[in-house]
């Protein structure tokens, strides 16, 4: 969409917790999404790392990729172990103009890892602008979210 006036759009995902639950009844665990510009995303050439990725009994970590152009963007994904061995590289993918993907669990469904309790994302972008790169990571026990922003 193209507007003429400013937007600011910012969101909040969450999960509520039954009030016969045995631990935190009534309570919502969530994360929040600030507002972002498409001058805040990643342009042609330059690489997103996030570090301290978990997928193991305690932790799973999800990725999430958005396009905030109005122009196709190429990004190569790599998954490093905790000894920062590579165990996964995607070849490019497209996100098409505003696409918002996530990738569910990464390690375990792209890496066939479930071990991993200190790992690390790099999003690399091939072709495109205003690519946003983040994570959460998930506490098993509770469903407690951390959002984590990449950096370039």
């Amino acid at each position: 969409m193209v507007g003429d006036h400013p937007l600011e759009v910012t969101s909040r995902t969450y999960n509520l917790i039954a009030g016969g639950a045995s631990c935190f009844p009534g309570g919502a665990f969530g994360q929040a999404y600030p507002g972002m510009r498409l001058r805040d995303g990643l342009v042609d050439g330059q690489t997103a790392v996030l570090s301290g990725l978990a997928e193991w009994s305690d932790f799973r970590t999800n990725l999430g990729l958005t396009n905030a152009s109005q122009s196709a963007a190429q990004v190569v994904l790599r998954l490093y172990d905790d000894r920062h061995t590579l165990v996964h590289s995607s070849g490019p993918m497209t996100l098409t103009p505003g696409e918002w993907r996530q990738l569910y669990r990464p390690f375990r469904e792209l890496a066939g890892r479930s071990n991993v309790r200190n790992g690390r994302a790099e999003v690399e972008v091939k072709g495109g602008a205003g690519v946003l790169v983040h994570a959460s990571l998930v506490d098993n026990r509770t469903n407690d979210a951390a959002t984590l922003w990449a950096t370039p």
